[in-house]
């Protein structure tokens, strides 16, 4: 076993047990606009702003 494998690797675990939970933060977003197709708000635009803000300064 590599040092650099992560533990669930040599278990014979596939897929890692926390991809379904990553997949499912990725994809809410979009299903969430899909489901509530309506014009996006000021409200939006806000934290749309504060998001990137939070991020862009980020190291």
């Amino acid at each position: 076993m590599s040092l650099l494998a992560p533990k669930w690797a040599s278990a014979g675990v596939w897929p890692p047990p926390a991809q379904n939970a990553l997949l499912l933060a990725i994809a809410l977003p979009a299903w969430t606009m899909v489901e509530n197709p309506s014009p996006l708000g000021a409200y939006d635009a806000v934290a749309a702003t504060l998001f990137l803000g939070s991020t862009a300064f980020t190291e």
